[in-house]
């Protein structure tokens, strides 16, 4: 049987919890209303809810509210899917930091404006052939949170530990890990586990930590 092996960001540590930090979630411009005093709630449903699943179902009480998910490669620009946002107006999204579980029962649903941010497309491509990415230029540098360090050199191997972090089902942030399944020189695949919401998700090199590319 299959095990669901994703865990919340508050039991991770060390450098794996610092991947986290460049994590960073789409979220329709509609479900973001700023308070006025600095902070923005996040327009959610409950996950287990509104999909009708079963109580026993994990994550069930959580909310939903993300529709993708993407990582930041520099100080200003984030990496993502492509088709999260081709056909989209720019001023649809709103990219936010920092929408995780605090603790088994509490998300993190009011989030400072300093972690919400405006962008528009610097360039994408998006083919048949799985080639699906996109870089998006954001309104201000961000503060506050790692840039992920992009592999430079050399190319990954089949078997290699590698984990995801992103935001499945629009649920908070969970990281999934998984092993390089296949190589070659266009797209690699994984035994990550992912869902819709997860597309944009860093994956990441769980022995160098450096960024290996996207969901």
């Amino acid at each position: 049987g299959w095990t669901d092996t994703r865990q919340e960001l508050y039991q991770l540590t060390g450098q794996t919890r610092a991947d986290a930090d460049s994590a960073v979630a789409l979220f329709p411009a509609a479900s973001v209303s700023d308070w006025g005093d600095g902070t923005s709630s996040i327009l959610t449903v409950p996950y287990g809810q509104s999909n009708q699943l079963c109580p026993s179902e994990r994550f069930w009480a959580q909310p939903s509210g993300s529709s993708c998910s993407g990582v930041l490669v520099s100080s200003d620009v984030i990496a993502t899917a492509a088709h999260c946002i081709v056909g989209e107006p720019m001023p649809a999204y709103r990219y936010v930091f920092g929408y995780h579980m605090r603790d088994a029962a509490t998300p993190n649903g009011v989030i400072a404006n300093r972690d919400i941010y405006q962008a528009a497309v610097l360039a994408w491509q998006l083919h048949t052939n799985g080639v699906d990415w996109a870089l998006i230029q954001l309104d201000r540098p961000v503060v506050g949170h790692r840039i992920a360090p992009i592999r430079q050199a050399s190319t990954v191997r089949k078997g290699q530990p590698v984990h995801a972090i992103g935001y499945p089902m629009g649920l908070p942030a969970k990281f999934t890990p998984g092993r390089v399944q296949s190589v070659n020189d266009a797209v690699f695949f994984t035994s990550i586990s992912s869902y819709p919401g997860n597309s944009g998700s860093p994956v990441y090199n769980s022995t160098t930590h450096a960024l290996e590319g996207i969901i």
